[in-house]
């Protein structure tokens, strides 16, 4: 979350720099508008966005470049040895009729923190995210109070219907400003002629081209993203371009300029009104009375509309794009802290399996370290993976084991890319289950064993290579006493003991 954020606001720095050096004193308001929104939504989500470019750079011929399953999906499986799901016969195969019904069930890891190293910096992350919360929340509902208010407004005052728009006249000595629909004129000014049409149009310049959907958006960006100080002068930006297309709708009728911008410095002392609407004084500057007497260059604009073409591809290829070194493929996104590459080891067979990947850092040498994933929307870790010499040698992940039905701590071990052995820790950290592969047992079976929360053995079963029973299958209790023990050999009942 916090890289999102450091992200985010180098880009809107970026995409502001581009503005203010390049378009802002451009008579091309109507696309200066555009850009600035594009900006605006492209600034926040843009560091969401990744794409990867590893193709562009590859040097593995027609293989296709895979789809890498995160390990917080799966992080092993008993059976099979692979890290794609787990799937292992339930206690209950075991039955008093002799005969074994394998129903394999496969467990989807979700995204959870629950295990204490997870979890370390959650008091801190708990005050932070409250006190977010509540400035969030205060801020919300002072924005929707401002709201409610220019809305309630017109209720129990005059109303003059105008060019499809409506003119709600106050009593209060108020500067003429608009909202939605809406007009609001002083009752005395309006009555007297001192309105003048210059300043309607002004105003409907406002309403007719939604300029108030603009500034509503932009307040409902601050009150989320209250920290970010571009937002602030994105929007002295945004309401300053709204003046500069006002400015121009109420001169293009033939108005003198000075006489119009005396008119302005006529109402330049007034408070202005909610910070939703759009206000006739707001920004009244040496720039805003230059700009009305600018004389646009089709060719300059032109050039400039098409200049911002290039900048938009370089910020998206600079902030969300991925790209591998040269013969390599992207391991990991984003959401890890560390950037990862892995190369095939027989990659004219076109195998993309886990065994046939040796890992690389972004200098293109064998990586030896950790990395940890981390979840986009809530910044708790996910997973820890360490290599050494290229090779993945354990992995760590935080969360809901949906086969177990508990929070936890999953923990997987490999040798040489062979998956050795998956470990479940609830969060206790008390072993509930374990799956070891034959590389650890004389007889190569592979061996499930489950205990329960006091730490007593449930169940140790033994399966060979074609999955099937093999050897002494025992239940036990909570208090360790034997409840069921079978002898199976390849799967057929051989005796039933217990």
């Amino acid at each position: 979350m916090i890289a999102y954020f450091i992200k985010s606001i180098l880009l809107l720095g970026v995409l502001f720099l581009i503005y203010k050096l390049i378009l802002e004193n451009e008579k091309m308001h109507r696309f200066n508008r555009a850009f600035l929104i594009f900006a605006l939504v492209f600034g926040l989500t843009g560091p969401l966005i990744t794409f990867e470019l590893d193709g562009m750079f590859s040097s593995q011929g027609n293989v296709p470049i895979p789809t890498v399953e995160p390990l917080v999906k799966a992080p092993a499986e008993f059976i099979e040895g692979s890290i794609d799901k787990i799937t292992a016969p339930p206690v209950n195969n075991v039955d008093t009729s002799g005969q074994k019904t394998i129903t394999d069930s496969e467990t989807q890891i979700q995204p959870a923190t629950t295990a204490s190293e997870a979890s370390a910096p959650f008091p801190l992350k708990t005050v932070l995210w409250s006190i977010y919360g509540i400035v969030t929340a205060v801020l919300v509902i002072r924005l929707f109070g401002g709201i409610l208010n220019l809305i309630r407004k017109p209720k129990g005052n005059q109303i003059v219907l105008f060019r499809k728009s409506k003119l709600v006249l106050l009593d209060e000595k108020i500067v003429p400003h608009s909202f939605l629909r809406y007009v609001f004129l002083n009752k005395d000014d309006y009555e007297a002629g001192k309105i003048t049409p210059e300043i309607l149009d002004h105003e409907l310049a406002h309403v007719q081209q939604r300029h108030s959907w603009d500034v509503l958006f932009l307040e409902f960006l601050k009150a989320l993203f209250w920290f970010n100080p571009l937002l602030y002068i994105f929007k002295r930006s945004i309401q300053l371009n709204h003046e500069f297309l006002a400015d121009e709708f109420a001169l293009s009728s033939g108005t003198d300029v000075k006489d119009y911008q005396k008119l302005l410095l006529s109402v330049a002392g007034r408070t202005q009104e909610e910070a939703v609407t759009s206000s006739l004084n707001y920004g009244l500057t040496k720039k805003r009375f230059s700009m009305m007497t600018k004389v646009g260059n089709k060719i300059r604009s032109g050039i400039m509309r098409l200049l911002m073409v290039p900048f938009i591809a370089i910020l998206a290829f600079s902030f969300c794009s991925d790209i591998a070194p040269e013969g390599f493929i992207r391991a990991n996104g984003g959401d890890s802290d560390t950037a990862l590459y892995y190369k095939l080891t027989h990659p004219e067979n076109g195998n993309r399996t886990f065994g046939s990947k040796l890992y690389y850092d972004n200098n293109g040498k064998l990586f030896s370290g950790v990395v940890k994933r981390y979840d986009k929307q809530t910044d708790s870790l996910l997973t820890t993976e360490h290599y050494e010499n290229g090779y993945m040698v354990s992995s760590s992940f935080y969360g809901m084991n949906d086969f177990l039905g508990e929070k936890g701590i999953t923990e997987t071990e490999y040798i040489d890319h062979d998956w050795v052995a998956t470990r479940f820790f609830n969060s206790d950290e008390v072993l509930i289950d374990e799956r070891t592969s034959g590389s650890l047992t004389e007889d190569g079976l592979k061996i499930w064993r489950q205990w329960y929360p006091n730490g007593q053995l449930k169940f140790e079963i033994p399966l060979n290579s074609e999955k099937d029973y093999q050897g002494l299958i025992t239940l036990y209790d909570p208090q360790g006493g034997i409840s069921k023990q079978e002898l199976y050999e390849n799967g057929e009942l051989i005796k039933k003991i217990k």
